[in-house]
Parts: structure tokens; C-alpha cells; sequence
């Protein structure tokens, strides 16, 4: 209304002069009262937020089971490495057994390289223990979002 005049009092005046006598004013209201669109759109919207609401539930009970099988995981991994590096000390000790039977001349050559590769077998299997172990921590890692702080890297690429 103040285009044609300072307030929208003067601008009402300035509709009741005789060269804007060709011009009116009018108001629409619509209101819907038999709109059946409306409560269809209601019911949509609150089937959709109900759908979310699922998905966000089930979305945090696969986190929950996935933690609860990388930490069951990582202490089974614990288990497993102190298992492998009996298994290494173990071969270790055969290996320096037969190495002696071997210069007393109570073993053979054939006794000493089976020995070397038990103790090598030992050690790749603590190595592979190792390597699981890492995948297993680096998998909690994201999962819980410190991977960027553990291994001080930049959060955005």
C-alpha cells in the first residue's frame, strides 16, 4: 500500500480520487473445509515418520550387535596371541633341542629341518594372529570414529 502514498492510510485515500477510479482492492481467503487431501497427506507423512523411526532403531541395533562382536572378537584375538607366542617359544625350544641333539649326534638333519619349519609354521600363525588383531581394532576404530585420532590423520580428505 505505501507505493502510493507514505502510510496505508494515505495510499486508502489515494483509491478514492477520481483518476484511480478504474482500480480496486480485494482480499481472498480460502479455507478448506471439505479438503480429504489433507488428512491423507497426515497419514502419509505419519507412516513415513514411523518408517524412519525403524530404520534409525535398526540401524542402531546392527551398531550394537557389530561392537559386541568386534569386542568379543578383540578378546578372543588376545586369547589367540598368547596361544600363538606358547606355540613360537614352544617350536623355539624344539628347534634348539634337536639343533643340540643334532652336534651330539643323537639327531639327524631331516629332525632339525622339521623342527625349522614348525618354528617358522609358529611364527606365521602369531604373525596372521597379529594381522587379525589389527583389522579387528582398526574395524572398532571406525566403528566408534576414533580412527582419525588414533592415527592422527586429517578428518577431512
Amino acid at each position: 500500500f505505501t507505493g502510493w502514498g507514505g502510510s496505508a492510510s494515505d495510499s486508502i485515500q489515494v483509491f478514492q480520487t477520481n483518476e484511480n477510479q478504474g482500480y480496486s482492492i480485494g482480499l481472498t481467503w480460502t479455507l478448506p473445509l471439505f479438503d480429504k487431501i489433507t488428512p491423507k497427506t497426515i497419514m502419509k507423512r505419519k507412516i513415513e515418520r514411523s518408517q524412519l523411526e525403524l530404520q534409525i532403531e535398526s540401524t542402531k541395533s546392527e551398531i550394537y550387535v557389530e561392537l559386541q562382536t568386534l569386542l568379543r572378537n578383540l578378546k578372543f584375538g588376545i586369547r589367540e596371541k598368547a596361544t600363538a607366542q606358547l606355540s613360537v617359544n614352544l617350536a623355539k625350544d624344539l628347534l634348539d633341542k634337536e639343533v643340540e641333539k643334532l652336534k651330539i649326534g643323537k639327531s639327524t638333519s631331516y629332525n632339525v629341518s622339521q623342527a625349522q619349519q614348525s618354528y617358522t609354521d609358529a611364527k606365521l600363525s602369531e604373525t596372521l594372529v597379529r594381522v587379525s588383531n589389527e583389522q579387528t581394532f582398526v574395524s572398532l576404530l571406525v566403528l566408534t570414529g576414533d580412527i582419525f585420532k588414533y592415527y592422527s590423520l586429517p578428518e577431512k580428505i
